[in-house]
Parts: C-alpha cells; structure tokens; sequence
C-alpha cells in the first residue's frame, strides 16, 4: 500500500479473525472459531508506505496470543515508511512472526522514537522472540 493512501486503521480481520464489536465470535468460553489457523502462508514482504493518516494496527488479543494460530510463517522483511501517524506497533501480533529480518521504520517518526532505541523496551518487546531482527531506520 502506497502513495497517499488514506488508511487509518488495520484491525485484527487482516489476519483473518472477526469480531463482533468488541468480542471475538466463540463457539463456547474456551474455544474460538474466528481465527484461521495460517495468516498470509506465502507472504515474504510487507510494505506499507506513505500512510500519514494511519493511526492504528490493532493487536491481537492475549487470549489470542496463546491460540495455535500461525501468521505470516514466511515474512522476511516489514517496511513502514512515511507513516507519521502510526506511533505503536503490535507486539503480540510482531512476536508471532518469527521469520521477520528486517524491520523498516524509515520516515516514520513517531515509531523511530519509539523503537529506534535497541536498548529501549519497545523494541525489546518485538526483537526479544526474535534476536536475528535488523532494524533499519533513518
């Protein structure tokens, strides 16, 4: 996505899972049927550009978190260039990601701010499951 894109939001149906308001749709109190068991099998790259009105990436839920759910097995690098907006990430969402290698905040300053210190706690948060990640910024 690029381009003065006017994206604001990328919610948790992104990956697959639906919500109804604000609770996942259950079969019962312990079990979910709402999540696909792989999201985005094949993706390798993914870049979102020039988004300056994006403001949220909604996280998975803790509950989700610990569903043998399976998200994006294959990507390689995360660009997120020119998004101003945008100044979190999804930690929980990140820390299932575990092929990620490169992650790309060029341009956005707010998550600069907040990740660009690799002693920082943010950028703990998400390289932790991770320690092959490279973060690339200006």
């Amino acid at each position: 996505m690029q381009s003065n894109c006017r994206l604001q939001f990328i919610g948790r149906e992104f990956l697959g899972i639906e919500t109804r308001g604000d609770q996942n749709v259950e079969a019962s109190s312990t079990e979910t049927v709402s999540i696909n068991t792989i999201g985005f099998p094949k993706l390798q790259e993914l870049a979102i550009c020039d988004c300056s009105e994006w403001k949220e990436w909604e996280d998975i839920t803790p509950e989700e978190d610990f569903v043998a759910i399976t998200l994006m097995p294959c990507l390689t690098k995360l660009a997120i260039r020119n998004c101003d907006g945008l100044a979190e990430l999804p930690h929980r969402l990140l820390r299932k990601v575990s092929s990620l290698k490169v992650f790309d905040i060029s341009g956005s300053t707010q998550l600069q701010q907040v990740y660009g210190d690799k002693d920082g706690e943010a950028w703990k948060s998400i390289s932790h499951h991770n320690p092959h990640l490279h973060l690339q910024h200006d």
